[in-house]
């Protein structure tokens, strides 16, 4: 999945998603997710801790008019995401906001870790959490 935005004073982070991805049914049975990143550059690791909303229909149809065209056909409903299809390209792309998710993270705990000369570790914790 791709960070699509981020508010930083909302703590929130907002993804897009397929609603039939396996990672939905998960969400809906426990909406937590952990997040780990990782930048080489900055030799920075990032690992989070957020509670998840899950958004789909008439509730994303403004964030899916932002969406690029080429990007829409991720969004299709012609198969679910990790099912194999019989070759490469034997699939249907037509973009369907039936299956547009959008996911809000809500950010409860941050720890950053910066492996320098020194290493420096940050932790943060959502107040009202």
């Amino acid at each position: 999945m791709v960070l699509r935005a981020a508010d930083k004073s909302r703590g929130r982070l907002e993804l897009h998603t397929n609603l039939h991805s396996s990672k939905i049914t998960d969400l809906m049975a426990r909406p937590v997710a952990a997040l780990h990143v990782w930048d080489s550059g900055s030799r920075l690791q990032i690992r989070g801790e957020a509670d998840v909303e899950i958004a789909s229909g008439a509730a994303v149809a403004d964030t899916w008019a932002r969406v690029p065209d080429r990007s829409r056909t991720a969004y299709s409903s012609s198969h679910t995401p990790g099912n194999p299809i019989p070759s490469a390209l034997a699939y249907d792309n037509a973009p369907d906001l039936a299956v547009f998710a959008v996911l809000h993270l809500n950010i409860r705990a941050l720890d950053l870790l910066h492996l320098g000369v020194d290493h420096r570790r940050a932790q943060f914790t959502h107040e009202n959490h």
